[in-house]
């Protein structure tokens, strides 16, 4: 395991139940897995998260435990389920084949095996520490907020868009309140 895979940056005021995942604010791609990647894949890396570590800098001093992704979503997409196919769509598989916006990732496409090695060098680290982070705000606090944050250029066009996967990781109560919460101070927000 590459042992800069995330940061995890710990409350600095009263610690919360809440854990704040930035899984795709990472940009670091191995050189091995660059290569593989199209000219214009290697010098961009579209729909990344940038700039994530610098807007939520201040989420610790509110006590908010916080892990951040160091890695690319294209060497891994940590923010996939890990299911058939593991290579292919943008939108579920763990290791995408095209961007976004269909656009070629790769002038040679992973191997399954270079794809199995992905999932255990990169992602399955990744979810055993966000589950002990987890499991750790349980303990402490008898329950815990995830928080999945995201940037994302193109496509959506409000400010914030609030997803709970249509009600299955969070109520639909919990998710008005924090709607209305950002309506009120004049925030566009759509939901799943």
């Amino acid at each position: 395991m590459p042992v800069d895979l995330f940061e995890v940056l710990r409350p600095t005021g009263v610690s919360k139940p809440i854990v704040a995942n930035l899984p795709h604010s990472g940009l670091q791609v191995p050189a091995k897995i660059a290569e593989m990647f199209t000219e214009e894949q290697q010098q961009s890396l579209p729909n990344s998260d940038w700039h994530l570590q610098k807007l939520y800098d201040f989420l610790p001093s509110l006590g908010i435990t916080v892990m951040q992704a160091n890695y690319s979503r294209y060497v891994v997409d940590l923010n996939r389920a890990i299911k058939p196919p593991l290579f292919g769509s943008f939108w579920s598989a763990v290791v995408p084949e095209r961007t976004a916006f269909n656009k070629d990732i790769y002038m040679r496409k992973p191997a399954r095996s270079e794809v199995r090695s992905r999932i255990e060098q990169y992602y399955t680290p990744y979810h055993d520490q966000l589950a002990a982070l987890l499991n750790e705000a349980i303990a402490q606090h008898g329950k815990v907020y995830l928080l999945d944050l995201h940037s994302f250029m193109g496509l959506i066009t409000e400010d914030v868009c609030l997803g709970n996967a249509k009600g299955e990781t969070c109520s639909e109560h919990v998710l008005n309140t924090v709607e209305n919460s950002l309506s009120q101070q004049q925030f566009q927000v759509i939901k799943n």
